[in-house]
């Protein structure tokens, strides 16, 4: 292959290759990069560097808890309690979707900071 040609290869390809192919096709050694190369090929390509995503801010993670569908429903089946003459049994309703919005935003806050 000549210098300046590009080889592609699959994923199950390039788990067949030995070290040399592999070193070859990779343009590096087994050793590694010297300095120099190292910092060619950061003034080529940039450091190695994984950017942060920037996620939702908190408090809309927070309020997001209160207005999926089933949390909708519930907010809407209290106020028919509400309007029903059932005070207690709305409350208890809307009671039981700030809990649950509460849990789920805690569950959702720590897995966050996990894979983070």
């Amino acid at each position: 292959m000549k210098e300046n040609e590009k080889q592609s290869y699959t994923n199950d390809e390039i788990a067949r290759l030995s070290d040399n192919e592999l070193f070859d096709c990779l343009k590096t050694r087994q050793t590694g990069l010297s300095a120099a190369e190292v910092k060619g090929h950061q003034e080529t390509y940039g450091k190695n560097i994984l950017k942060e995503k920037k996620g939702k801010p908190v408090y809309l993670v927070f309020l997001g808890n209160f207005t999926s569908l089933m949390a909708i429903l519930l907010w809407c089946g209290g106020a028919v309690a509400l309007l029903a003459d059932m005070a207690e049994l709305g409350i208890a309703i809307w009671l039981v979707n700030v809990i649950n919005g509460v849990f789920s935003f805690w569950q959702e806050y720590r897995a966050g900071k996990a894979t983070d």
